[in-house]
């Protein structure tokens, strides 16, 4: 139960977290444009849920997008790039994440070894 309220807690404040001091504003690069899509999210409605049953403060993920867009404000260039070429095919993966309710441990390495 810590564990898992740890990691309910942990998806909240992952991108900001001033209580702890940690800010991680290059992890995802369509942080600006899909943020505010968490709102239709299953995995954010679970979460909060789980947390509000076991009466542990659900922190205010909205202040995820404010500490690092203040960053991007303060920051003027977030990347530098070398030479490059427009030239040649670049690969790419569609992306294929889906969620998958879990309904009990048994096996649990066995089953997170072959997700998909």
């Amino acid at each position: 139960e810590k564990v898992t309220i740890r990691i309910a807690r942990f998806l909240f404040t992952f991108f900001f977290d001033s209580q702890n001091q940690i800010l991680r504003p290059l992890t995802n690069s369509n942080f600006v444009l899909d943020f505010f899509r968490y709102r239709s999210s299953p995995y954010f409605t679970a979460f909060a849920q789980y947390l509000k049953v076991k009466k542990v403060p659900v922190p205010d993920y909205d202040r995820q997008y404010e500490g690092v867009t203040k960053y991007y404000v303060f920051t003027k260039s977030l990347h530098g790039y070398d030479k490059f070429t427009l030239e040649g095919a670049t690969s790419s993966t569609p992306n294929t994440k889906s969620l998958q309710y879990i309904h009990d441990s048994d096996g649990a390495s066995r089953k997170l070894g072959r997700g998909n």
